[in-house]
């Protein structure tokens, strides 16, 4: 019994505080708005995945690019009739080994208005630098010519021997998502990409990633 009216004293003792202490202050903003109610969901697809190693600063680089739609679709394949909110909502991604950052989803990135668009991010950093004595012997000195590359498998199938077959090779499983302003998620895109393995699309004709920003051009 002691114990109990312990228990209840001090439960009497916190309501009271907090019915007359002052608030603690909350940066909390509950999104109730009731659009959210009859939102659908977002949907992405189109991928496109490529790298490039950028030698000066012994890193690679990674650009995935996709196009998406807003709304997306039901089950029965129908597109929903809710307005496109995607700014305000996130991109974000893992890939297998590498350090990748969540963006939110703002008007430099997606236009409000649109039901569709595409989307390309670029990756540098954590993950995709390589240790200088991995690289140290296919690196020229000096001025020294390449050494013989011929015997490095050919990773992008282009028939010429290149550094990039030979540092590469790196297998990575990744998936990525976005989700909109009401915190509806799209399916994730998954996969396995190896680096230097050059451009990959999911389908042909598809554009993005032409190019692989290195990590002085981000």
């Amino acid at each position: 019994m002691y114990v109990q009216r312990g228990v209840t004293a001090r439960l009497l003792a916190l309501l009271v505080c907090g019915a007359g202490c002052t608030a603690v202050p909350t940066t909390a903003d509950w999104d109730d708005d009731p659009v959210c109610d009859a939102n659908t969901p977002p949907e992405i697809g189109n991928l496109v995945l490529n790298s490039a190693f950028f030698p000066e600063q012994l890193a690679w680089g990674l650009c995935a690019s996709f196009q998406w739609i807003d709304p997306g679709r039901d089950a029965a394949g129908n597109v929903g009739s809710d307005p496109p909110n995607l700014v305000g909502g996130m991109y974000s991604s893992e890939f297998q080994g590498v350090v990748t950052i969540s963006s939110w989803l703002s008007e430099d990135y997606v236009d409000p208005t649109a039901a569709g668009g595409s989307l390309q991010v670029n990756m540098n950093g954590e993950g995709l630098v390589v240790d200088p004595e991995d690289i140290a012997a296919w690196l020229p000195l000096n001025g020294e010519p390449l050494p013989d590359l011929s015997q490095c498998p050919d990773l992008n199938g282009n028939g010429i021997a290149e550094l990039t077959d030979c540092i590469g090779g790196y297998e990575m499983a990744f998936a990525l998502r976005i989700r909109d302003r009401c915190d509806a998620p799209s399916e994730d895109l998954t996969g396995r990409y190896v680096l230097g393995t050059g451009r990959r699309v999911e389908a042909e004709g598809l554009t993005g990633c032409e190019e692989v920003q290195g990590p002085a051009e981000q």
